[in-house]
């Protein structure tokens, strides 16, 4: 069985629409078999940003699936420069019509983690793909902290479930980790690299 974290386009088709709020904005977003999140809006990603506090520029959305924490971001705050990446390139078509969907603008890039991506970010945000195994979410994750400019942020939100607590003890190796909540067995967490 194929998960949203490979590329399979033998995987049916069979695209539904969700929506959730933005503001005053009603965001809607196409989603389909073979993508993460495919019959609702994940309730760990809306956690997510509720914390995300940006007053940056470049803003890079890793693992974005069908776009919903870059378009809703793009939204809330209009000034900063979104990417966009995903391995799954059937998840990357439907930012694409996501993107234009909710007339947001973003650079999309199909990358396994960060091989295609040269480019530091003042933040990445990620929902990191837990069932593709401990392994490959911390190496996005120690990825991500060597792409931050000097300032930069990487937020991050784990089921407690899903272990996030061992995966702070190891980012607290090398990088700065701040809890910003931990209610409901979702853990939204802060990290910025060790000087």
């Amino acid at each position: 069985m194929s998960q949203y974290f490979e590329n399979d386009a033998s995987v049916r088709t069979d695209i539904r629409r969700v929506s959730c709020w933005c503001r005053d904005k009603k965001l809607e977003f196409d989603t389909d078999h073979g993508v993460f999140s495919y019959n609702q809006i994940d309730d760990a990603s809306m956690k997510l940003l509720r914390f995300v506090d940006l007053e940056t520029e470049n803003v890079l959305d890793l693992g974005c699936g069908y776009g919903l924490i870059g378009i809703f971001l793009k939204t809330k705050y209009p000034g900063i420069c979104l990417t966009q990446s995903d391995v799954n390139e059937r998840a990357l078509e439907l930012c694409r019509t996501n993107c234009l969907r909710n007339s947001t603008e973003s650079r999309i890039i199909c990358s396994d983690g960060f091989e295609k991506i040269e480019q530091k970010f003042d933040c990445i945000i990620l929902n990191p793909p837990i069932h593709a195994g401990k392994k490959i979410c911390l190496r996005l994750m120690k990825d991500a902290l060597s792409h931050l400019d000097h300032d930069g942020v990487l937020y991050l939100v784990i089921r407690k479930k899903h272990g996030a607590l061992s995966y702070v003890k190891e980012l607290e190796q090398i990088g700065i980790v701040s809890i910003l909540d931990k209610k409901d067995g979702i853990i939204v967490f802060r990290v910025s690299p060790s000087v």
